[in-house]
């Protein structure tokens, strides 16, 4: 007799002693099994890829509005399609399974986009703050050996000499607004195991390192 077995005789016992002591009767095998099986909250729960919540939603209600951020309003649809496009362009850069792409993002619908579009691709998100100072984040990078930056024109722009720097040092970087203008937008239906990464995310430490 197997262990799951085993339990349920011991429970079946349990009932049956505890409703003769209370009522003085022993409960009917019908009432156990009814007791059992309001214990039995296991249900079947279908394997498939984070990215596809965002895109079954765009396919079932494409109009209905997914986003609304301090820069613009975005339906499943739009944020489907953008981050799609993010994903073709990560595809192109080597983003797959386990690839951890850093995502430097204000909070505004941007940062949802990238974060959709690592999905999309594949890969595993890394956020980090764009305020951070340089060495922490050269320490992140270092320490997940992320090779892939994505980011927008406005962090960009707000910290060129740094995003240069890491440029020249073999991190790609890439321009959210640029890659959603410019790239497909159809789903791309990345094949991910379920048990492949999906974030990663540095705290503070307790050590004075993330």
């Amino acid at each position: 007799m197997n262990k799951k077995k085993n339990k349920e005789v011991m429970n079946t016992e349990a009932y049956r002693e505890e409703d003769q002591q209370s009522t003085g009767r022993i409960a009917s095998e019908e009432e156990i099994q009814a007791i059992l099986a309001m214990q039995d909250t296991a249900f079947p729960v279908a394997e498939r890829p984070a990215y596809r919540l965002l895109q079954d939603s765009a396919g079932k209600h494409p109009e209905k509005k997914a986003l609304i951020a301090i820069d613009r309003t975005l339906t499943y649809g739009e944020l489907n399609a953008e981050a799609n496009a993010v994903g073709h362009v990560l595809r192109r850069f080597g983003a797959g399974p386990e690839t951890i792409v850093a995502v430097l993002a204000d909070r505004d619908s941007y940062a949802y986009v990238m974060r959709e579009g690592v999905l999309k691709s594949g890969g595993a998100f890394m956020p980090v703050d764009p305020e951070y100072p340089e060495e922490r984040i050269r320490y992140i990078l270092d320490d997940s050996k992320a090779k892939l930056l994505i980011t927008t024109g406005a962090v960009i722009e707000r910290r060129r000499e740094f995003i240069e720097a890491l440029q020249s040092e073999g991190i790609t970087i890439i321009n959210v607004q640029d890659a959603v203008r410019t790239h497909a937008r159809e789903d791309l239906n990345v094949e991910v195991p379920y048990d492949a990464l999906a974030y990663v995310i540095y705290t503070s430490g307790s050590t004075g390192k993330p």
